[in-house]
């Protein structure tokens, strides 16, 4: 006896066997690989997924983002282990790959190497400045670390580069806080409030922060 399956279900396998099969028909291009598998690792397919990435591989050995790739998604199933060197080698083929660095240095801090983590996070920032993400997690690893007047250094680089960055404000205001520099915590919070009126947090933050 057939399963029943709706027909909402059915359209669904039908255009998603349609996508893979027009990327097939390109397969010779490593992106083309890459975009196979995130479709099949989005819909739980994660052999698919994974023999894609091996795939892109064998096309262009030294493609940074295929095996950044493929380690995220080892780390989505908990094998930091398999993800490990394939970070490494990442970052020999492609030296200033900043996504190679970062992700590698997520995966020390998950270890519990925040040792050697630290200056791949940071290296990435350098990297990639355009990215405020890649700074905002450096100095969050900074402060974990202890480094308190790093953090504030780095998350000041940080919003000159990215002014409207809601994230990076809300970091300078909530350590400048920890740090005792409540006028510097107000300040940064106010220009939060400002570029995100509608934020609950933000007003929430800011007005923890205001005079009794």
């Amino acid at each position: 006896m057939t399963a029943y399956r709706p027909p909402q279900a059915s359209a669904f396998e039908r255009a998603a066997s349609e996508l893979v099969a027009a990327e097939e028909a390109t397969a010779e291009r490593p992106e083309a690989q890459i975009s196979i598998v995130a479709f099949e690792a989005e819909r739980g397919h994660v052999e698919q997924a994974e023999n894609a990435y091996r795939a892109a591989l064998r096309l262009d050995p030294n493609s940074g983002p295929a095996r950044v790739n493929l380690a995220d998604l080892y780390r989505s199933q908990g094998e930091d282990a398999k993800a490990e060197p394939l970070l490494r080698e990442a970052i020999a083929a492609q030296p200033r790959y900043a996504s190679a660095h970062h992700a590698l240095g997520l995966l020390l801090v998950r270890m519990g190497n925040s040792a050697e983590a630290l200056p791949l996070l940071e290296k990435a920032a350098a990297l990639a400045p355009e990215d405020g993400r890649y700074a905002l997690v450096y100095a969050v690893a900074l402060n974990s670390a202890g480094r308190a007047l790093e953090v504030i250094a780095t998350l000041k680089q940080a919003n000159a580069r990215h002014p409207v960055d809601p994230a990076i404000l809300a970091a300078l205001s909530t350590i400048s806080r920890d740090l005792g520099d409540d006028t510097a915590a107000i300040a940064f919070a106010k220009q939060l409030v400002k570029i995100a009126p509608n934020n609950r947090q933000a007003q929430s933050l800011f007005d923890s922060l205001k005079p009794r």
